[in-house]
């Protein structure tokens, strides 16, 4: 199934680099996959290789195997990549991206939706669809109940960064809020969606509660229209069977990296609390603690 090259040892590269034509010919539409190991100067020919075919416009990636924990990994990817080649996944942009995106917005994916089987809804939905959905609703609604119940049954009210009191009309607003995204879900059959979230904070709501909850469902939500922390989401989320968590980093100081953002998936934290948004004061967003200590930790940009 997968176009592979192990590069047993240095002085191999012309040797590899036919080898890998004759896959690329034989199976185009996947990349060339190139292991390496520790010794021989594998990887260091492992380097060269890739750089040549990259140089020929044929998709190589590099994987240096160092014992049998990084051949599961392999796998994991592997398995991950053949999910998402099968297409079927579904994606929606919800609002116009935040104009602050420039890196990150529909130009810059190209077609890359395509190669990697998602497919990105060509038409934006329009915020006025949730904003509906959301009016439709009240707060007495059993969706909208069971989502604040879920938040608040939960909640650690001890926890030392609660700064802002939150009511529980503020908390079922915004469960109201979650509902109606699930109505949009459910439409379009979503695996995935974005949400221009800075455009509901002038209607009273955030949708930091909402993409919480549609992570911890396991529907990768990603904040501010950002299509490429979305998908970053979406293959973390398959490769390690956990949501993911989309942040702003802050600082880098003596091998500790800050990281911030106004939501997470509470199946990520050992306790959190429900706070008010950050920027705007309004609305309901999340405050965390990751589960993260003694344990290793997967950073992708």
């Amino acid at each position: 199934q997968y176009n592979i090259c192990m590069m047993a040892t240095g002085g191999t590269e012309n040797s590899a680099l036919q080898y890998a034509s004759i896959l690329h010919k034989r199976c185009p539409q996947k990349p060339i996959i190139i292991l390496t190991h520790p010794d021989m100067n594998s990887f260091a020919a492992g380097l060269e290789a890739k750089a040549k075919l990259v140089y020929e416009s044929k998709p190589a990636h590099l994987f240096h195997i160092t014992n049998k924990s990084d051949m599961e990994s392999l796998f994991r990817v592997l398995k991950a990549r053949d999910h998402f080649a099968e297409g079927g996944k579904h994606v929606g942009i919800i609002g116009i991206p935040s104009p602050w995106l420039v890196a990150s917005d529909l130009s810059t994916i190209g077609n890359k939706s395509e190669v990697w089987g998602i497919n990105i809804m060509p038409d934006i939905i329009e915020l006025k669809e949730v904003l509906s959905n959301f009016e439709s609703l009240n707060n007495t609604d059993a969706n909208v109940a069971r989502i604040a119940a879920y938040f608040q049954d939960r909640n650690n009210p001890s926890c030392s960064c609660v700064r802002e009191p939150i009511d529980n009309l503020t908390v079922l607003n915004n469960a109201r809020m979650c509902a109606a995204l699930e109505k949009v879900v459910e439409k379009y059959n979503l695996n995935g969606l974005t949400l221009t979230c800075f455009d509901l904070i002038q209607h009273g709501v955030t949708g930091c509660l909402a993409l919480s909850y549609l992570n911890d469902a396991g529907i990768p939500s990603s904040c501010e229209g950002d299509i490429p922390s979305l998908i970053t989401m979406m293959l973390s989320h398959h490769i390690s069977g956990h949501p993911s968590f989309m942040a702003n980093p802050i600082h880098y100081e003596d091998n500790k990296l800050s990281l911030a953002h106004c939501t997470i998936a509470t199946k990520m934290v050992s306790k959190y609390a429900l706070r008010s948004h950050f920027e705007s004061g309004k609305g309901v967003a999340i405050s965390g603690d990751l589960v993260c200590e003694d344990k290793p930790v997967s950073y992708t940009h």
